[in-house]
């Protein structure tokens, strides 16, 4: 057995650029191997940050006609679709909807191209987020012709509004 390996390993010094070949493959395919690991377990594995995260579900509209050609899109759902669901639904415990738009915001007389999220009043509670500062949306935005309210996140409180500690009552127009 000593032998052997001896005899392995001195053919394998008379061939360096073989095994430096070997080695770099190996390092090359655990290094690939350990980022798809990552990138799997990111966003296919590990759960989303919210309680009862595996109890979330989304609800799209896909259009028969579409469906009978092979086309599987994924439309939100109208206004009128949205209602007649979450008050005719058994299935669900609780419904929020949401709409991503680009938006123009005007603050200050400049304006800013930005991606917003349109969502019912209910959306906040339903995460379990709550603001660091302010508020989030509540069961009184869900009313029929609410004061209107924009909630920040962090990052664009940073990036966009830079870090104003007193952002909280500010005139912020957004429109389509």
């Amino acid at each position: 057995m000593l032998k052997a390996m001896a005899l392995s390993f001195k053919r394998l010094r008379r061939s360096a650029t073989f095994v430096v070949v070997v080695l770099a493959t190996l390092a090359i395919s655990l290094g690939a191997a350990t980022t798809m690991f990552v990138v799997v377990n990111a966003f296919l594995l590990s759960s989303l940050p919210y309680p009862d995260a595996s109890r979330l579900a989304m609800i799209w509209y896909h259009p028969q006609e579409d469906s009978e050609q092979g086309i599987e899109p994924k439309l939100p759902l109208s206004p009128g679709a949205f209602t007649d669901l979450r008050e005719g639904s058994r299935s669900f415990e609780k419904i929020t909807g949401f709409i991503s738009e680009a938006v123009t915001m005007t603050e200050a007389g400049e304006a800013t191209r930005i991606h917003a999220l349109f969502v019912t009043g209910d959306f906040f509670p339903l995460l379990g987020i709550q603001a660091s500062q302010g508020r989030t949306l509540g069961p009184e935005d869900a009313k029929p012709d609410p004061s209107p309210v924009v909630v920040v996140s962090h990052d664009f409180w940073r990036t966009d509004l830079g870090k104003d500690p007193d952002v909280l009552g500010r005139t912020i127009e957004v429109g389509t």
